[in-house]
């Protein structure tokens, strides 16, 4: 139908989030704590429909949040858009997830992600992603919210090098994405990629977490910071 209607029925990847599910298209092994906190996979359906060669349009009806056999009486509209430009060095992504995830009792959730993508320099590339979520009946019927922001740079030296620096501010207001209270998390990460082959990616990376919260999330409860060295 027109320049070409896709939809999809079953289980399959959310639309929302920066980073991939499949671990080979992202940049660094560890995730961002917007990543950790946003839905994985939906269950249900999804209409995508490219408005032009610049825009890719998208909704869909699906059970809530990594819900695969549960609360079928509960759905939610999920929805957005992708667009970049005719040189294909900037472009801005939109999606929404909102419906209730509980038919039991009020579960209203909203979660929005936005990210922003500009090349610079040919083989240099900055994103910027803003997460904010909303939900109803977190705890003893009080609300809940979160929200982030993540920075991403990356420069690509040639087909086998390259490098990548992460930053993250996540605030975690009523402590119901990672459950140790009120919290702000901060994370910063560096690595590179090295592509030997076709089939084999290398990926070292460092990285630093610091967390304000009443109570300390890392090392058993003991600590607010930790570094992590992956590979």
């Amino acid at each position: 139908l027109g320049n070409g209607l896709n939809t999809k029925f079953g289980h399959f990847y959310s639309i929302l989030g920066y980073e991939s599910v499949p671990s080979p298209a992202n940049m660094f092994v560890s995730h961002s704590y917007s990543m950790k906190s946003s839905p994985f996979t939906m269950t249900g359906m999804l209409t995508s429909y490219p408005a032009s060669t610049n825009l890719m349009l998208m909704a869909g009806a699906v059970t809530g949040m990594d819900n695969f056999d549960a609360h079928f009486g509960a759905w939610s509209f999920t929805g957005g858009f992708n667009w970049n430009n005719v040189e294909n060095v900037r472009s801005f992504s939109f999606a929404v997830l909102d419906g209730n995830i509980d038919d039991t009792l009020p579960s209203h959730l909203t979660y929005i992600y936005t990210a922003f993508r500009q090349d610079l320099f040919g083989k240099l590339r900055y994103v910027l992603q803003h997460d904010r979520g909303e939900q109803q009946n977190f705890e003893e019927g009080k609300p809940a919210e979160w929200y982030s922001l993540v920075q991403y740079l990356s420069y690509e030296v040639n087909h086998e090098w390259k490098l990548g620096l992460r930053t993250e501010w996540f605030r975690d207001h009523n402590g119901a994405r990672f459950g140790f209270g009120p919290a702000s998390y901060y994370d910063v990460s560096g690595g590179l990629n090295w592509k030997p082959a076709p089939w084999l990616t290398l990926r070292p990376e460092v990285r630093y977490d610091y967390a304000r919260s009443r109570q300390p999330p890392f090392d058993n409860g003991i600590r607010s910071n930790q570094l992590l060295l992956s590979l």
